[in-house]
């Protein structure tokens, strides 16, 4: 039978807090806890402060917890010997993430291409940085629901930006601004976790790149000119017809389940009137004869996306995904002009 005893409150708020108690010697507290026969009980209904002080004990007294391992991916925001405790923000206990505490989601990268004038072979480094005075952990009243009870909140300000993304070359990647569409379309970027490929590159008028459009997706493939194939993206089936593609405009037209998109160009995309976007991401026409409709394949190819997600970057503007803007967020492409380099992506 497990042995269950009860803890002072007074001690609960010191291990929770990581503070000291003068009003009461603790010191030799897991004493009274011999061995491995402990449970720590908590309500189903329990305040999460309760949960929390319990979790700290049990992890003091070195018992194995009965519940929902961690998410998989997640980064607990701690430091060696520093907890993120009320009335702290996460910049005071880990203020950057990198590779170590996120290992899929902000890997190091390769960037590669010989598109155009120029040629790269650089890798790269992401990094989340929290910003400081928001992101606090309290334990109050939700102003925004009067029927919440007293809680633990991690409230963040809507005046301060909650993190800033980077991306950083080790080396610049070297573009020719008179050429710079050419130099970066279809090479491959992954950024926090997911691979998207640079459909559209453009400079301003002193040479910056001040706008970046890339495209990634859920499935991606490609077809010849009047073929048809067959996908399964999560529990729907789509059968694809490549129906038109033109050597001239370098569009397509896709028929996908009896429905048919709009002529599409390189880096557009149609949403299906189930709400499954679509994404023409190459067009490889080919200036030979064409072969007539009804053959088996055509000669020219398009790649496209199910489930295409397309993100905009411009230069001091919002992020767009998908034609939204996300709320608050800010573009920063870090340019040297005089030398035809991009070093830094920031978010």
């Amino acid at each position: 039978m497990k042995l269950l005893k009860k803890i002072a409150p007074l001690a609960v708020a010191a291990l929770m807090l990581g503070t000291t108690v003068a009003a009461a010697d603790l010191s030799n507290w897991k004493a009274s806890f011999p061995g491995t026969d402990t449970a720590i009980v908590v309500g189903s209904s329990a305040a999460a402060q309760d949960t929390i002080g319990a979790v700290h004990i049990a992890n003091a007294l070195g018992v194995s917890g009965g519940g929902e391992a961690p998410v998989e991916g997640a980064h607990l925001i701690e430091a060696s010997g520093n907890d993120l405790n009320y009335g702290e923000d996460l910049y005071d206990v880990e203020d950057t993430l990198e590779k170590r505490d996120l290992p899929t989601l902000l890997a190091d990268g390769r960037y590669r291409e010989s598109r155009g004038n120029t040629e790269n072979d650089v890798t790269y480094e992401q990094f989340l940085e929290f910003s400081d005075a928001t992101g606090t952990m309290n334990f109050t009243k939700n102003t925004e629901d009067s029927k919440k009870k007293v809680d633990t909140y991690l409230f963040f300000d809507d005046a301060v930006a909650a993190y800033n993304y980077r991306l950083v070359f080790d080396n610049p990647v070297e573009f020719d601004p008179a050429d710079v569409d050419e130099d970066f379309e279809l090479t491959k970027l992954k950024m926090l976790g997911r691979d998207y490929f640079i459909v559209d590159a453009t400079v301003d008028a002193a040479n910056l790149v001040d706008s970046l459009t890339l495209m990634g997706g859920a499935l991606k493939a490609s077809q010849w000119e009047y073929s048809k194939q067959t996908y399964t993206l999560g529990d729907k089936t789509y059968e694809v017809e490549a129906k038109i593609i033109s050597d001239t405009s370098e569009s397509a037209i896709l028929v996908i389940n009896g429905e048919e998109t709009d002529e599409m160009l390189e880096g557009d995309t149609y949403t299906l009137e189930d709400g499954t976007r679509v994404g023409v991401l190459d067009v490889v026409p080919n200036e030979g004869a064409e072969k007539s409709t009804g053959t088996s394949e055509g000669n020219d190819l398009v790649t496209f996306y199910l489930g295409a997600e397309k993100i905009y970057l411009s230069q001091g503007d919002e992020v767009e995904i998908n034609g939204e803007p996300v709320d608050g967020s800010d573009v920063d492409l870090q340019t040297n002009a005089a030398a035809g380099e991009l070093s830094e992506i920031n978010l």
